[in-house]
């Protein structure tokens, strides 16, 4: 079975907007809004990859010290064992920080209020609440 790692980071504004991207790719994510991040790439750590990534889609440069880890996730098809790390940055975002040109994809600052307007990855409608839980120091879900 393919083993696929990835890496979610979720980031606030002061007014708790949340940055979102709308995905191009892949195409079951087409049209959908989901946190930043990706694949792990071999030898990244998954906060590694996630800095990486952050960078690549935003231009935000952020530290292994700012994100907090809350979540990983397990779930897996006939096909494929897929591992989410999950990740909250511990510091404000700036709009103004933020490149939109940084990557073909869009990005958006949208209120929390809002998400509902929005068509999300599945699995967002449950991870943005627990990404702004600070009781949470890290939780492992598994679903088969």
């Amino acid at each position: 079975m393919n083993k696929l790692n990835y890496c979610l980071g979720f980031s606030y504004c002061n007014d708790g907007r949340i940055l979102l991207i709308l995905k191009n790719r892949p195409e079951f994510m087409k049209g959908l809004y989901n946190a930043i991040g990706g694949h792990i790439e071999d030898g990244e750590t998954p906060l590694d990859a996630l800095v990486r990534e952050f960078k690549e889609e935003t231009s935000i440069i952020t530290f292994h010290s700012q994100w907090r880890k809350f979540s990983t996730v397990k779930f897996s098809n006939e096909r494929e064992d897929i591992t989410l790390n999950c990740f909250t940055l511990m510091r404000s975002i700036q709009e103004s920080e933020i490149d939109y040109k940084a990557t073909d994809e869009k990005l958006k600052l949208i209120p929390d209020y809002k998400l509902d307007e929005f068509v999300l990855v599945r699995n967002l409608q449950w991870l943005i609440p627990l990404s702004t839980d600070q009781r949470i120091v890290c939780s492992e879900i598994t679903s088969k």
